[in-house]
Order: C-alpha cells, then structure tokens, then sequence
C-alpha cells in the first residue's frame, strides 16, 4: 500500500506502464478483459495495477474504471509484448499488443455497476469472451493468478462463474475459499485470518465466490441478466452466485488463484463515497451496510407471502440483538440493528424485482443441491476449527529451538541447585 499516492490516476498508470519491467515469459490473451475499479482512495491502486502487468499471461486488455469523477473522456495505452515460445526459436516472436483503457463510472453504485459502466463506453471487441474483475484493493498475489483462472476455465468449461481464493493484503491470511450456502444466507466455513496452508484447496464448485479476482464469461451475464447491483457491493456476488446456482450452472472456486484482497470498505479503512480514512482516525463502522446486504439477501431468498412474518420477526431479532450489542458496548451498532426493520422497507421494490428474477430463473431449489450447503457436520468441524485457531491466537507457540533452550535452561538451574545443595 502507498500512503503517498499521487490524485492524478492516468499519471499513476503512465508511470508504472513505462516502469514496466520488460520479460519474454510474458504471453497475451485476447479473450480476457481485465476490469480494475478505481476509488477515491487511491493508497492501494498501483500495487494492484503493478501486479496485473506483472502476470505471465496477460489480459489483451486492461481497463481502469474511474469512479471518482478525474476521469473526463476514455483514454487509451498501449503496450506490446512479445513472447519467447518453449524451446529452439526458428521464427521471430509475433508482437502481441495490450490496451490499457482509462475510463470514468461517477455514478456507479456498486462494483459490478462499475464494471458494466466501464464496458459500455467503448467497443471491448469481439475476441473478448471473459471478464477478469477487480477492485483497486484486490492485487494478484502472484504471476500466476490470472493463469490458473485460464487453465481452471479451460478445465471445466461447463464452469459459469470462475472465482479466487481470497487473502488478507500481505497474502498470508485466509478470507474465504469459495461459499456455502447455509438456511436464508452464504457462510465460508474458512476462519478468517488464519494461515493459508492449501488446507481448503480440494474445493471446486460452491455455492457462491466473491467477485474480486472473479473470471466472469460474458455468456454468463447475457444468460443470466447480469449483476444486480440493488444488492450493492457486499451483496451482489451472493446473489449472482445464487441465480446461477439455482438456474442450473456451476460456481467453481480455484484455490490456485490467490488474489490478496484488503477490504478496505469492510474494514473500515475506507468511507463509503470511496474516500480513505485518515490514519490516526478510527476505523469507519461497514457493520450497517453489511447487515443491509445480509437483510437483502435473506428476504430475497423466501417467497413473498413469507416476508410480513419475516419482517415482524426481524422487529423481534432487531431487540435482542440490539441489546447484545449494548451489552457488548457497541451502541452504534445497536442502532444499526434497531433501525434495519424500517430501513427495508424502502427497498420492497428492489426486493419484489430481484426476487421475481430468481423465480424466474431458478431450475431447483437450494435444498436439492447438497454439495452446495454448508450442513451441521461441516460447520460443526468450522467453529472447532474457529475455537482452536482463537485459542491459538492468545497462546505463545514456542518452536522448536525455543523448547529446546528452555529445556537446557531448566537443566542448567537443576545442576546448580543440585550442587549447591551437596
């Protein structure tokens, strides 16, 4: 992250393109558009923006969605590459060429809004079959990222929706590996923060993944009327997931793909008009707008005769609750609770539409897909895993030298006690 990063993004995106280190093991793929939403904080863009040129294949093309009005009219680079194939070379490399497109969304709600205003501005080209999702926040761990998506499509290509493994920022802590779904909402069953030891990369299709690092194939949003972004950033993936789930395709997470992903809105590290939080101020709250999506989600996820009964009893949830989070002395969030039943009632047409899509496309229900739900025995296994790791997190674990030196500090002091007592 760069505390220091300069306002102007198309000197950002200059700057790093000519500082491009130059390498024959890169390769071009045409078919892949990659789409980096840009806020108003700009801390994390140009490790992500670096990392994505630095993949050993190459989007053919690279757009930077602007969503902080310092965009006024689309602007385009290019770059060519030039790859060294395996082997004797008995020809010259053909150039390959990389467009890097800088283009405004002011007025996008969500993230997947960005991405679709992005698109719309300028011809994506017609070898364009995928779309490789990004937030300015969510960097490709490593060189690979983007070609274990291309193999795992490659792979499976019955797959609709191809998302990441999901890290903390340094690219050591575990996020999620893909979602379950589990009674009337989405749960990870990975503990978040714990260290990434491929212990969750036998996974494949789930239930739901998080659209940052997604390989979304534009069949995909034709076949399924694209991202809802009433949902808004925290919830559209789990809908989009959910629609495509019950509608008869697959959502295949690809734990080789790690993408390291701060968060920055959901930790608070970021406002939500997009601006960053000053260091030496506290952490912005997300703790409204991500009971919000979780609320949007649960209604949506019922018939519509159910929701008077589900709104009179989230009135009931909404004290309780409130009152433990009093009790935990989090009055703003006991606020956010006590407000959330009226809060949903403005959104009932967005919730009537979004549900008449999901009835409308789903072939099966959530229940005739067990592989996809989270079951008692795995989130048995899941709060185990939790305790442990929290327990864990409280105790010094000494290593092998340590235990060793102690063990020769112990004998030490015996010996002398031993001796002075003779």
């Amino acid at each position: 992250m760069n505390d220091n990063a300069s306002s102007d993004i198309q000197g950002i995106v200059t700057d790093l393109l000519s500082g491009r280190p130059y390498s024959h093991r890169q390769d071009v793929d045409s078919s892949v558009a990659a789409v980096i939403t840009v806020q108003e904080d700009l801390r994390f863009f140009d490790s992500t923006f670096e990392a994505v040129l630095r993949q050993r294949i190459l989007p053919g093309t690279i757009v930077v969605a602007d969503c902080a009005r310092r965009v006024s009219q689309p602007m385009q680079l290019t770059f060519d590459v030039i790859p060294s194939p395996a082997g004797v070379i008995t020809t010259m490399p053909e150039n390959k060429t990389v467009r890097v497109i800088l283009v405004g969304a002011d007025h996008a709600v969500s993230f997947a809004d960005a991405v679709r205003s992005a698109i719309a501005q300028f011809d994506i080209g017609a070898e364009v079959r995928a779309l490789w999702m990004l937030h300015d926040d969510s960097r490709p761990a490593d060189d690979s990222c983007l070609e274990a998506m291309l193999d795992a499509w490659k792979n499976t290509p019955m797959a609709s929706l191809l998302g990441a493994k999901q890290l903390d920022w340094p690219g050591r802590g575990l996020h999620d590996v893909g979602m379950y779904a589990d009674g009337h909402k989405v749960v990870s069953l990975v503990v978040d923060g714990e260290p990434d030891q491929e212990q969750y990369d036998g996974r494949s299709d789930v239930f739901a993944v998080s659209l940052a690092g997604a390989l979304v194939p534009l069949a995909t949003l034709k076949a399924w009327d694209g991202i809802d972004p009433w949902f808004g950033t925290f919830g559209e993936s789990r809908d989009f997931c959910r629609r495509i789930c019950l509608g008869g395709g697959r959502v295949v997470v690809v734990p080789q793909a790690r993408i390291a992903h701060a968060r920055a809105r959901f930790e608070g590290l970021r406002l939500r008009n997009g601006h960053a939080v000053d260091d030496d101020a506290e952490p912005a709250d997300s703790y409204l707008a991500v009971r919000e999506a979780q609320l949007k989600y649960a209604y949506t996820d019922v018939h519509r005769t159910w929701w008077p009964l589900l709104w009179l009893w989230s009135i009931v949830l909404a004290l309780g609750l409130g009152v433990r989070c009093l009790a935990a002395k989090q009055p703003y969030r006991a606020c956010c609770e006590l407000t959330l039943p009226w809060r949903a009632l403005p959104g009932l047409r967005g919730a009537w539409r979004a549900r008449a899509r999901i009835r409308r496309q789903g072939k099966v229900s959530a229940k005739a897909l067990p592989t996809l739900q989270a079951g008692a025995a795995r989130t048995r296994q899941w709060r185990e895993r939790q305790r442990a790791f929290l327990d864990q997190r409280d105790t010094v674990i000494l290593g092998p030298l340590a235990k060793a030196h102690l063990r020769r500090r112990l004998a030490r002091r015996w010996g002398m006690a031993a001796a002075a007592a003779a």
